[in-house]
């Protein structure tokens, strides 16, 4: 009985086919990707600001003085993404923070110069603040209670 011979492998057409759609799909999918690392990189630095504006709370209940959160500006005044936590009546810096993100990758909008956390934990001043964080891909607020807690997304 005659043995059949099936051919094995693909053929330069298949291969050239698949590698055409695979092209086409990855090229569909960066711009996507993008706006998604966008959006992450901007929520990065809105939990970290949030996390360091706990911990200057805390510090000033555990120092037992005022503590400040002084966010430093550019020659426009906008915010150039680095802010520092001092202890206020020492003068003691307690963190200096620079954001891994280009000047126009975040912008705060009804930023204080500062804010003061008294011995108890309050906040200094009449009320609650409220800060407006905008990234390429997001916009978020976050707000300071006249009791010192911190809030996002109000």
């Amino acid at each position: 009985m005659p043995s059949r011979h099936f051919p094995a492998g693909y053929t330069l057409i298949e291969l050239l086919s698949v590698i055409a759609i695979l092209g086409i799909t990855a090229a569909l999918a960066v711009p996507s990707l993008t706006g998604t690392f966008a959006t992450t990189r901007g929520q990065a630095a809105l939990s970290r600001i949030a996390g360091d504006l706990y911990l200057a709370r805390m510090q000033a209940v555990r120092r037992g003085e005022r503590v400040s959160v002084r966010f430093d500006s550019t020659a426009s005044g906008e915010f150039s993404g680095r802010y520092q936590i001092i202890a206020t009546a020492s003068g003691v810096p307690i963190k200096a923070v620079e954001l891994e993100l280009g000047p126009d990758e975040l912008r705060m909008t009804n930023r204080p110069n500062a804010l003061v956390f008294n011995s108890r934990g309050l906040l200094v001043g009449v009320s609650n603040r409220k800060i407006w964080i905008e990234s390429e891909a997001t916009a978020d607020t976050l707000v300071v209670s006249r009791l010192g807690r911190v809030y996002r997304g109000w």
